[in-house]
């Protein structure tokens, strides 16, 4: 799990619909959730089983909006891969990358870049985020 990803949800689970888009199995997301003990905070899951094609195809990203009943331009996607932000982008989606390699380096707090039209945002997050665009 990405920590600052995984306070800054639990923050905006109070007030917001938050969900997981990951590329891995069903069986093994909901594993990992159900061992870092995050099983309870996401609502809605949408794994490899659920879409016919992957990131960087925006159809997760795209079903789990759905699912929340959020409409794309509305939702705002944390990725620590390029394939991730690729897709949230072509869903039509804001991003923010979160590198999840402890040799990357970190800034508590933004100018992070949001896509698809890499203004600048500021996201107050405590952990890992980027200063400049992907």
């Amino acid at each position: 799990m990405i920590e600052p990803t995984v306070e800054f949800a639990r923050r905006v689970a109070k007030t917001h619909p938050v969900g997981v888009a990951s590329g891995g199995p069903r069986k093994n997301v909901l594993h990992s959730l159900e061992i870092a003990g995050l099983a309870a905070l996401f609502r809605w899951f949408v794994t490899a089983d659920d879409v016919v094609h992957g990131k960087p195809a925006p159809d997760m990203f795209l079903l789990a909006a759905k699912l929340m009943g959020v409409e794309p331009t509305q939702c705002l996607v944390f990725e620590d891969a390029e394939p991730g932000m690729r897709a949230a982008e072509a869903a039509g989606m804001k991003w923010v990358r979160v590198p999840s390699r402890k040799k990357r380096r970190t800034a508590r707090v933004g100018p992070v870049y949001a896509g698809p039209s890499g203004h600048p945002v500021r996201v107050r997050i405590p952990g890992p985020v980027t200063d400049r665009p992907y």
